[in-house]
């Protein structure tokens, strides 16, 4: 039996070059963001037994502080995310 050596060439292939797509990157940025403001605004509704029993805060006072918050957030994000453009 004969054994016949090949001659491989150790020139480097190159690879095709993935292209990277950065609005995919912003997509997930904004996704982990709104998760994490969502649970941040739904929070103090597990929370709500422990507030009263720490400081003694009725449920009155803690969704009223709850609403206030929520309701300044929804007024408040239409101006952050303003694009103020200048003539």
């Amino acid at each position: 039996m004969l054994w016949y050596k090949t001659q491989v060439s150790h020139a480097r292939v190159r690879r095709p070059q993935i292209q990277r797509y950065y609005a995919w990157f912003v997509v997930v940025a904004t996704f982990l963001v709104i998760l994490v403001s969502a649970g941040v605004r739904a929070a103090p509704g597990a929370l709500l037994k422990p507030l009263e029993a720490d400081f003694g805060w009725s449920r009155g006072s803690i969704s009223l502080a709850v609403a206030v918050s929520i309701l300044f957030y929804g007024f408040a994000a239409p101006t952050m995310c303003e694009k103020k453009i200048q003539p």
